[in-house]
């Protein structure tokens, strides 16, 4: 195996195909366990990212909120005009809309795929 990874390999007489006929179908179910196995553990992986994003946003979006009713609260107290009420309403409603596009946003997004594609069978004879 070292003279392979050197790249110190030759080629050797031609294998039979009836030998490749028993060994691709097992090759291309080892390789396809291979695959789910790293799906799984990506899409693990992402809708992990996923909770951590929209647990972000939620978070974000609560201190906004929060900052826009203490303003509210601040204007109807100081007896501020309709118009700055509705002005400070109006942020509340455009941070609602905000939070709730991102989400759906984060919502609608799938997790990239990992694709296996089968390009070759090549065959390794190893000699001591």
């Amino acid at each position: 195996m070292a003279s392979l990874a050197r790249g110190a390999w030759k080629e050797g007489p031609p294998v039979d195909a009836a030998e490749l006929q028993a060994l691709v179908p097992r090759t291309m179910r080892q390789l396809e366990k291979k695959h789910r196995i790293v799906q799984a553990k990506r899409d693990e992986e992402e809708e992990s990212i996923s909770r951590t994003r929209k647990s972000v946003l939620t978070d974000q979006h609560e201190r906004r909120i929060k900052g826009i009713n203490r303003r509210l609260e601040t204007m109807i107290e100081r007896g501020r005009g309709e118009d700055v009420i509705r002005m400070v309403e109006g942020q509340r409603r455009r941070q609602q809309d905000r939070y709730d596009q991102l989400i759906a946003e984060e919502q609608a997004s799938s997790p990239p795929a990992v694709s296996l594609s089968y390009l070759a069978v090549c065959a390794l004879t190893v000699e001591q």
